[in-house]
């Protein structure tokens, strides 16, 4: 346990402050990660500031942008301080001026572990890392060490030991050597994902839980909770709908240069911008455009889902967008539950209500494939369950399993369907479907690569054809040009003058 007079301040929090949610809960994952690694408190900035544009839809506030949130309106800091003690800046209001200036400003570049063994807590109560780039960036170039956290959570959570640690050689490569056969690779070791503590769900507040819990029991008609004795009830709660997250407004502002205007003027700079050039990015533009329109959707959401199944679509979009798709599916949205979500009051617990919501349904479906990438690896603490859907042990009805609650994380219930854990549920769509999991071809993101391959070779033969055509002309022209300066000439025979030959023209 880190000791509350032993402080750990990475400063400042200025590029991270107002970009999207996603991109500030990886930023604050890591710097977690490294004061777990150190055994000291962390000092949170007060507040989460809202990236302009993505006050559009649940907007708390009456300028684009102007809205900050209390880092204890959107996490449970006192579960949170359970595995890394927390404590809200600024840090003067921490420690005492004497101890502010005997801070240990840590050099760039220096590990996580050099840290630990030159500036221990007796000899240096405060450290202060100077992280001029976003945070996030600490851990992905493995100055900030996150292994320690995510083998605590892991082991918390009673993942297998390969979700905690890879071994150099356990990945398994298909072969392409004939003499291979039909042999089957072992499957790769579930990887331990880089800042995805916060996005995991884990540490959201109890506010934000109770409205995904009521948003679920309204969604399946189920009572919203959980009996640990029977494990059939998460399954109840678990397989009643499916959920799609459509992103638009901002994957399509490289078509609208009105769009980036207003971007633009949100982040205070000039609102001139030039028009798209490359026909490749209006041709890409044009097909996100077209396959995230509701008969795209329709022919993608038809693969997977049932007819007339429940759907609950996370998007920019209003629901009228998406009216047409109710003649195939029952669909639910944000705005359908204002009496659930009468507490949330901005765009950002909207997203980890709808984050939540994504995790506990059957089926998952995102609209960009790093963005799927993202969410399964959010979905970690179901880890466990993938591994044994790998290998084929899982057990048709497993018990439920009740955990101490050690490090913050306490295990409610397990069974086949899913797992619930800080009373989060992590259901199929974390487990064996997309985006977690096993793969469901042909996937939308298969679809969106195809047509944009498609309208990219069409572009491209179009650009060629016209290179060909303006190379024919350009040489036909400089031929007649030459002809032209060759007939001009006078030329002098035996002292007299010979009139030009007759121009070609």
């Amino acid at each position: 346990m880190a000791d509350s007079s032993c402080l750990l301040e990475w400063h400042p929090y200025a590029k991270d402050r107002t970009m999207g949610l996603n991109h500030q809960l990886a930023s604050l994952s890591c710097a977690l990660a490294e004061a777990h690694h150190l055994g000291r408190t962390l000092v949170l900035p007060p507040s989460m500031c809202l990236f302009g544009l993505h006050t559009e839809r649940w907007s708390g506030s009456d300028a684009p942008g102007g809205r900050c949130v209390p880092m204890g309106d959107l996490f449970d800091l006192e579960l949170l301080s359970r595995l890394v003690p927390v404590v809200l800046g600024p840090i003067e209001n921490r420690t005492s001026p004497q101890q502010l200036r005997g801070a240990v400003d840590v050099r760039r570049g220096l590990k996580s572990a050099e840290v630990a063994s030159q500036h221990p807590c007796a000899r240096a109560p405060v450290v202060r890392r100077r992280v001029d780039n976003f945070w996030f960036t600490m851990c992905s170039k493995r100055i900030a060490d996150s292994d320690s956290i995510m083998g605590a959570l892991h082991a918390a959570l009673g993942s297998p030991p390969s979700a905690k640690r890879r071994e150099p050689g356990t990945v398994g490569v298909p072969s392409l050597d004939p003499s291979a056969g039909s042999r089957t690779p072992p499957p790769p070791p579930l990887p331990r994902p880089l800042n995805v503590l916060l996005r995991s769900g884990l540490f959201y507040s109890q506010r934000i839980k109770r409205a995904v819990r009521a948003v679920q029991r309204s969604i399946g008609g189920a009572s919203g909770r959980w009996d640990p004795a029977d494990s059939d009830s998460l399954r109840a709660l678990s397989r009643e709908y499916y959920s799609v997250h459509v992103r638009r407004s901002d994957k399509l502002t490289a078509c609208d240069v009105r769009q980036q205007q207003a971007e633009q003027r949100s982040r205070g700079q000039l609102d001139y911008v030039e028009p798209p050039k490359d026909v490749r990015v209006v041709g890409e533009c044009k097909v996100r455009d077209q396959l995230t329109r509701p008969e795209g959707l329709r022919h993608a959401l038809s693969l997977w889902f049932p007819e007339q199944s429940r759907v609950y679509i996370g998007s920019t979009e209003r629901p009228d967008f998406f009216a047409p798709l109710r003649s195939s599916f029952r669909l639910y949205f944000a705005e359908d539950f204002g009496r659930a979500l009468a507490n949330v009051s901005n765009n950002y617990e909207l997203y980890a209500v709808e984050t939540l919501l994504f995790f506990g349904s059957s089926g998952t479906v995102e609209t960009l494939g790093y963005a799927a990438s993202w969410v399964q690896d959010a979905c970690f603490p179901a880890a466990r369950l993938r591994a044994e859907s790998r290998s084929g042990r899982r057990a048709a009805r497993m018990l439920p399993r009740h955990a101490n609650g050690s490090g913050g994380v306490r295990v409610e219930c397990v069974d086949r369907f899913g797992l619930v854990a800080n009373g989060v549920r992590y259901g199929p769509a974390c487990v064996d479907n997309p985006p977690c999991g096993k793969a469901m071809p042909p996937s939308p993101l298969r679809v969106l690569e195809l047509e944009a391959l498609l309208a990219r070779r069409e572009l491209d033969l179009t650009r060629y054809k016209n290179r060909l055509r303006e190379q024919e002309m350009a040489a036909t022209l400089a031929q007649r040009e030459a002809a032209a300066s060759e007939g001009s000439r006078w030329r002098r025979i035996g002292g007299g003058e010979e009139q030009p030959a007759p121009s070609t023209r």
